[in-house]
């Protein structure tokens, strides 16, 4: 597992937050955003260049837009890959929580790991 590694050697190549490699392919990738306020229109376009990006040079790879909280936007709505692709941790900024925590998750992360192991064929019972 890498931080901001390039995934190519080129100019423009892909820097994901975190990138997931197995025998020397990459394997999925996580781009990981505090909050979407400040992108509330156009997020899904530009996750989907990147995730576009990814598949040209390894069609088997996944990615994840993982997202810390709902603070200053209304999350991703009834898209049809929340909780498969798309993933926020939390309802608030964590200075803001002040109850049990698992009042405060929207998308449970596990899945995400889960989703992944598997993809990297490693057996789990998350």
């Amino acid at each position: 597992m890498f931080s901001e590694k390039s995934i190519e050697r080129k100019r423009g190549s892909l820097r994901p937050d975190i990138s997931i490699w197995k025998n020397n392919k990459v394997k999925a990738i996580i781009e990981c955003k505090t909050q979407l306020g400040w992108n509330r229109h156009k997020w899904e376009e530009d996750f989907k260049k990147r995730e576009h990006k990814l598949k040209k040079s390894y069609p088997d790879a996944k990615a994840y837009l993982l997202v810390m909280t709902l603070a200053n936007w209304a999350g991703f709505g009834t898209n049809y890959n929340v909780g498969r692709k798309y993933f926020v941790l939390s309802r608030y900024w964590p200075t803001d929580i002040n109850e049990d925590i698992t009042d405060v998750i929207v998308n449970p992360f596990e899945i995400l790991v889960s989703d992944l192991l598997c993809h990297l064929g490693i057996k789990t019972k998350l």
